[in-house]
């Protein structure tokens, strides 16, 4: 899975050609919050002009020992209305939009994207498509409300599959005797 990451520059497959005066001169990606130096007018991300101006580095694409930037607002706007594909396209996302638009549409909450990961609700740790949370909670979450079918205690699945089934005195179980019945209760082994 690609992600738009929050840090460095956009890393999203963009449709059309992107002007490289939007690309950071660090990262190479297209730049996050593009900010322009007073010395060469050059594009940086915020954050990689930030690292940069840190570590007390010159400029990467002249050199010059001491500048500062600005915010370039109008590349910002030009940037945020570049078309993108959604960074779930590889596990079949079809969507495509605006950049700006990219961040609303992979929210886990509000988001319209069905492959982006989600946290189980039941809190199994468990990493799912948004798509197949329904299946998930129904049938293969451990934390899921389960019964016995046996004898209808209710508890999660993996506490009946774990510790109620290996003690539950209504769960068939094969003869010890090897008399050849395959299926007795285990409440009932000690009489037959």
């Amino acid at each position: 899975m690609a992600a738009c990451s929050k840090i460095g520059g956009y890393q999203c497959e963009f449709l059309g050609t992107v002007s490289e005066d939007f690309v950071c001169k660090h990262c190479k990606q297209v730049a996050r919050d593009p900010h322009v130096t007073s010395c060469c007018s050059e594009t940086f991300c915020q954050l990689c002009i930030t690292f940069i101006i840190k570590d007390k580095k010159p400029c990467q694409s002249c050199e010059t020992a001491e500048f500062f930037t600005t915010l370039n607002t109008k590349y910002q706007r030009r940037i945020l209305a570049l078309e993108v594909c959604c960074t779930e396209k590889d596990r079949g996302c079809e969507w495509t939009g605006k950049l700006e638009g990219l961040e609303a549409h992979l929210d886990v909450d509000t988001g319209d994207c069905e492959y982006v990961d989600v946290e189980c609700p039941n809190g199994c740790d468990q990493l799912i498509q948004k798509r197949n949370r329904t299946n998930h909670l129904a049938n293969s979450c451990p934390k899921r409300e389960f019964t016995c079918q046996h004898c209808n205690f209710k508890a999660t699945y993996e506490i009946v599959s774990n510790d109620h089934w290996p003690q539950c005195s209504f769960y068939p179980v094969p003869c010890p005797n090897a008399c050849g019945i395959q299926a007795i209760e285990r409440g009932d082994l000690e009489a037959h």
